[in-house]
């Protein structure tokens, strides 16, 4: 199976996502991203030091504040909102497990492990998955696997999970 985008299925124990929106950072850059997409705070420039807006996360996310439910607005000031799944601790993601962008089988070992999360591609069009890479367990990790939602032995196969606490901003001091 291809990478595919990360996106949120419910809450633990019930069917309901749910939904939050805030200021998209401006421009092409800090204002683009693809639905599926990690975001993240961003300071703001000028008179709005004090602010924070939404972009993409990068290479290594932390105080990660949910998954995009839209393409980022692009937008050329910080006033245009874009809607987003908190990363709340009981909010379940379907994603992809890959290795490192090379296919992995899915195995009955990656079950209740944790994962750090990578772009594959750059700019708006990355496409975020699970990376089993590192190894498991490790201190990049930001995704727990709670379920298999492919068979075992599937490439590239999709899985349940939830973002770490401490690689949000619902569990950082």
């Amino acid at each position: 199976m291809a990478i595919q985008r990360m996106f949120p299925v419910g809450h633990i124990g019930s069917g309901i996502i749910p939904s939050a929106e805030w200021k998209a950072a401006a421009g092409a850059t800090n204002g683009a991203w693809d639905k599926g997409a990690i975001l993240i705070g961003i300071a703001g420039t000028g008179g709005d030091l004090n602010a924070r807006f939404l972009t993409q996360g990068g290479t290594d996310p932390t105080k990660i504040i949910g998954v995009a439910e839209a393409d980022g607005p692009q937008a050329t000031d910080s006033q245009t909102f874009a809607r987003y799944v908190p990363a709340l601790p009981d909010v379940l993601f379907e994603a992809t497990l890959s290795h490192g962008g090379t296919a992995i089988p899915l195995a009955d070992s990656h079950m209740f492990a944790e994962y750090p999360v990578t772009k594959s591609g750059s700019g708006a069009s990355a496409l975020w998955y699970v990376n089993t890479a590192t190894g498991a367990d490790s201190s990049t990790a930001r995704f727990r696997v709670l379920r298999l939602k492919d068979a075992t032995g599937t490439n590239d196969g999709r899985v349940f999970g939830v973002f770490t606490i401490d690689s949000t901003i619902y569990g950082i001091s």
